[in-house]
């Protein structure tokens, strides 16, 4: 998991009161100049006003749940199926994070696509069939 700890250290920063604000109002050109060295497919955001006002608001998601789960780890299992698409390409979920998952979904599948983190943005009809087919596989 060491890999990805360093693919997720931007979480800590997210964490931080105040500083994560400041950046992504007055240097989303730097945000956005680091993660596209990471996932070209960062340039699909509408980037602006509509991306700092989400990813301010995401902020508090992961205020809200990282510390927590951190503190007090919950063992977790579902029988419910479970459709994993994991973007082979990405620079903060990496494939290598999500092996394992069978231990705790007793119906998982998996599929791959050579993409990176915002797969749906990148290939929004790709993703939507992808999501529809489990869905009539599984009702």
């Amino acid at each position: 998991m060491l890999p990805q700890t360093l693919h997720s250290s931007y979480v800590g920063l997210f964490l931080l009161p105040w500083l994560p604000e400041q950046l992504w109002t007055r240097g989303q050109w730097l945000a956005r100049r680091v993660a596209r060295r990471l996932d070209p497919t960062i340039d699909l955001l509408p980037w602006g006003d509509v991306v700092t006002h989400d990813a301010v608001c995401s902020l508090n998601l992961y205020r809200a749940n990282v510390p927590s789960r951190l503190r007090h780890p919950r063992p977790w299992r579902t029988t419910v199926p479970v459709q994993l698409v994991i973007a082979t390409r990405d620079a903060w979920v990496t494939p290598l994070a999500l092996r394992g998952l069978e231990a705790r979904c007793s119906d998982l599948t998996r599929v791959e696509v050579d993409e990176g983190h915002w797969l749906p943005r990148a290939r929004p009809a790709e993703f939507a069939g992808l999501v529809a087919d489990f869905v009539r596989e599984h009702v």
